[in-house]
């Protein structure tokens, strides 16, 4: 599963906070457009995550429980846009897998940050105990406000964390063993 919010705060144009997710979002689905993997891919742009994770709430409340069951891990990218470096969190798996891939190919990486405990779209799937990984980048002075414009895009960030889904999506299932 890969998720991203569209949504941003009035008086923002919201290119990182959520544009960047957005279009690192449609970028891994071109990618893989016409390729087939052992699993489904599910790509989901949320609504009203500014206002209260809304949106991804309700998509978690919905599903029914072996289908919550069946995910294998929810991929959230919020915010990767601004600044030099991306950062990495969640279940260490994915976290451990993320950051060797980066270091390997020589992409923008800061290193993990802790659990993902920040208030966005992957929150609702870890309290459903689905793994999770969240990507966002290092510079978020600018978000929810005026100032969170295109000129302060960084594109090699975006490059970059779609090379890393890439990656996770193309070695999924050497890391399926992980989250058990």
């Amino acid at each position: 599963m890969l998720g991203a919010h569209y949504d941003t705060v009035p008086n923002s144009v919201g290119a990182s906070d959520n544009a960047s997710g957005m279009g690192a979002l449609m970028a891994v689905a071109e990618a893989v457009a016409g390729r087939s993997f052992p699993f489904t891919l599910r790509f989901i742009a949320f609504g009203s995550e500014e206002t209260g994770l809304h949106g991804s709430e309700y998509y978690v409340e919905s599903l029914p429980a072996e289908d919550l069951d069946d995910i294998f891990l929810m991929i959230n990218l919020d915010s990767v846009g601004s600044g030099a470096h991306l950062r990495v969190s969640g279940d260490r798996w994915a976290a451990s897998h993320v950051l060797e891939t980066a270091n390997r190919e020589a992409l923008s990486i800061a290193g993990r940050t802790g659990s993902a405990r920040g208030a966005s779209d992957h929150l609702p799937f870890r309290e459903a105990w689905v793994p999770i990984i969240y990507f966002q980048a290092d510079d978020l002075h600018r978000i929810n406000s005026p100032e969170d414009t295109m000129e302060h895009i960084n594109p090699e960030l975006l490059g970059d964390v779609t090379a890393l889904v890439l990656d996770l999506l193309e070695n999924a299932d050497q890391l399926a063993g992980y989250g058990e």
